[in-house]
């Protein structure tokens, strides 16, 4: 095994070697590059250009952004660009600044900012409807001398000795499990004490992106089949005399561990089982809960949170989505909420949710970016965590496991969800068949009747 890795260290190094996307990875250098709204864009007011400018920034950092500009530019890693990229929002310029830092040669960060940049401009634009642009070219740190091999022969030399010491590290050192993250689902269970409910794929690196519902994009794909798993698995947690769970909410340990995604499928796949769901964004550190979804920021929970009755205009503020069944509550105008406010208001925010609709989905904070998340999954009939393989560190997931202990909610944790095991596929099942989708006739879902004609089969025959 280790003579296997060593050659194939050695290898993949001498192929890359003389390739640009290797010359980006080693060449060291520093420069920058500034986004600014399209001259098209559509803004009423200063604010809005603000706030416009506040939401594209936050976007433009996600490790989304990372993946779409390696995928653009043929490489099988996201690491040349999240490594070495940095957004900034200059609210004096009205602009977003993109750098790439690399070293002393600014040759190379010239192109990662370039390519970074434009990245970020098309997903920006794909998931918030956003429209920005590069302006000018990237403005490059003062050059210093470093010689970088130009002849091919003597890069592929250089690239395969140093896949053989790269190969040798691999083979002894780090092996999946050491690196203190979790990578499979025995390690996810044993780290939470739970567990997995079910296993969600990961998706393509272009439907990657904060707004992305698989019952929309791909309702015949492995990972809507996946959410459908988890419906069941929820909904039956009560089959021991218990009721069914009416409101859910999501947790995670960290940021990027896949809880908002989660929460936003889970809501579509109870949704189409003919329930009415509303999903409350309480993610007040980093609010998604509106991408991809037809809808934009307006009043919400935190303008409820401040009310002196919570609960009283929570049927004027929630917003239709292109889900069928789903409405959403987003984080609201404020943005923020004063210490102790999930605390006191949110039960009663709750508590008229449920005579609104039939379930409630929470998307919390992560457990270790804020001690009163603890507050929403107090309210809650059960509680998922997620976890996404190699990406959710193992202390942070035991602590979670403990914090919950402790503060009594453990006994609520219906299970595990894990993401990023197996890849996505297209169906696996001839037995799909389509319909007509589900419309609304004052708030009451109608469900057409099926058509199980064979033209109408997805994957096999009649």
């Amino acid at each position: 095994m280790v003579a296997a890795l060593v050659a194939l260290g050695a290898g993949l190094a001498a192929a890359t070697a003389p390739s640009a996307a290797e010359r980006l990875r080693s060449s060291p250098g520093s420069a920058s590059t500034e986004l600014v709204l399209s001259p098209d864009a559509t803004t009423a007011s200063t604010s809005q250009t603000r706030q416009h400018l506040e939401l594209a920034s936050r976007v433009a950092a996600q490790p989304e952004v990372a993946d779409a500009a390696a995928e653009r530019n043929m490489l099988l890693r996201s690491d040349l660009f999240s490594d070495t990229v940095t957004v900034a929002l200059d609210e004096e310029a009205g602009s977003i600044v993109v750098t790439a830092t690399t070293g002393n040669d600014p040759t190379a960060a010239v192109e990662v900012a370039a390519a970074y940049a434009q990245a970020a401009a098309d997903y920006i634009a794909a998931t918030t409807g956003i429209s920005l642009r590069p302006i000018g070219t990237p403005v490059a740190a003062p050059r210093t001398t470093e010689r970088v091999p130009s002849d091919p022969y003597e890069r592929g030399a250089l690239g395969g000795l140093a896949g053989l010491v790269l190969g040798v590290l691999i083979a002894g050192t780090i092996a999946p499990g050491r690196d203190g993250r979790l990578h499979d689902r025995r390690a996810v269970e044993r780290a939470y004490s739970s567990s997995v409910l079910v296993e969600i794929p990961r998706t393509r690196a272009r439907a990657r992106y904060a707004g992305y519902v698989a019952f929309l994009a791909r309702p015949t794909g492995t990972v809507a089949e996946a959410y459908r798993v988890l419906r069941c698995a929820v909904l039956n947690r009560g089959k021991q005399g218990e009721a069914a769970p009416r409101v859910i909410a999501v947790t995670s340990p960290n940021r990027g561990d896949g809880r908002s995604s989660v929460a936003r499928n889970l809501a579509a796949a109870l949704a189409e089982s003919g329930r009415r769901v509303l999903l409350v964004d309480c993610d007040f550190g980093h609010p998604t809960a509106h991408y991809g979804v037809g809808i934009q920021p307006n009043t919400g929970l935190s303008d409820l949170l401040a009310a002196a009755d919570p609960g009283a205009r929570l049927a004027e503020v929630v917003q239709q989505t292109e889900t069928p069944g789903v409405l959403v509550l987003s984080i609201g105008t404020r943005g923020g909420r004063e210490p102790g406010q999930l605390a006191s208001a949110l039960p009663q925010v709750v508590t008229v949710a449920r005579r609104l609709v039939d379930v409630v989905v929470i998307d919390s904070e992560p457990l270790a970016c804020a001690g009163d998340a603890l507050d929403a999954l107090e309210i809650a009939d059960a509680v998922l965590i997620v976890a996404k393989a190699g990406r959710t560190d193992r202390g942070a997931a035991k602590h979670t496991a403990d914090l919950l202990e402790r503060c009594g909610t453990k006994d609520k944790v219906a299970g595990l969800v894990l993401i990023g095991t197996v890849r996505e596929t297209e169906v696996r099942t001839p037995y799909l068949i389509t319909r007509p989708e589900a419309e609304y006739d004052g708030g009451t879902m109608v469900v057409p009747a099926w058509d199980d004609s064979p033209a109408e089969l997805v994957g096999g025959r009649s």
